[in-house]
């Protein structure tokens, strides 16, 4: 089995290039192939392409710190959230490109639109959720994200990839996917002084007399509630 050479976009310069015999084969991917045609003398072949792949939307949600992959668990309202988009294909040797379009609505009004893209040009054989590089991302802003909202994702948009019978490049397959997005009310905090009979340390008040919703000293409530 060939490797796939496909790092030359890192090097810049290079005016020879010969691969022939090395067990390496140039990868057919748009910019790879745009680098490597800059160079003046090369040797060696091209990797082979998938004719046809069978394109799936096997994972995708929007998460905010934690999700799982059936997107189950809920949004917070007012808060930005990443949208992750996994596209996979049947075929090993698949070096293409195809851009992802994902379309918020609210009330049938759309709200938001926005097309990914990756670095990556070969599709994955399978979601990989521990490698951001792995899927598509948007940040989708805090603006949007409210109770109601819906989305429809739409791969390969532009018909770059050659698609096989049974290909699923639409989430979901019909309709929208309405998001389970929560509106949490603002939580009232007092903070009492103590002052202890034996030992009354009254720089407290300092303390507490200083604090508003932005002080260092409630940092931590910010961060670890809604």
């Amino acid at each position: 089995m060939r490797r796939v050479a496909t790092g030359g976009t890192t090097t810049p310069g290079v005016e020879v290039l010969h691969h022939d015999g090395t067990g390496l084969c140039a990868s057919p991917g748009k910019s790879f192939q745009e680098w490597y045609g800059e160079i003046d003398d090369t040797e060696g072949d091209i990797c082979g392409n998938a004719e046809s792949i069978r394109l799936t939307l096997p994972v995708v949600y929007l998460t905010q710190a934690v999700q799982r992959p059936e997107g189950d668990v809920r949004l917070v309202e007012d808060r930005d959230a990443l949208l992750r988009v996994f596209l996979v294909g049947d075929e090993d040797s698949a070096w293409y490109d195809p851009e992802v379009e994902a379309v918020f609505t609210l009330d049938d009004s759309e709200v938001h639109r926005v097309t990914m893209e990756r670095e990556e040009e070969r599709i994955p054989t399978e979601a990989d959720e521990g490698d951001l590089a792995g899927s598509y991302n948007a940040v989708i802003p805090a603006e949007h994200i409210e109770e109601g909202l819906e989305m429809v994702i739409q791969a390969d948009p532009g018909s770059v990839v050659p698609l096989k019978e049974g290909s699923e490049t639409r989430f979901p397959p019909t309709g929208t996917h309405e998001l389970d997005v929560v509106g949490v009310p603002d939580m009232e905090l007092t903070v009492v002084p103590v002052l202890e009979s034996e030992d009354p340390d009254s720089s407290i008040f300092e303390w507490t007399d200083n604090i508003d919703d932005d002080s260092e000293e409630v940092g931590l409530f910010r961060y670890s509630f809604p």
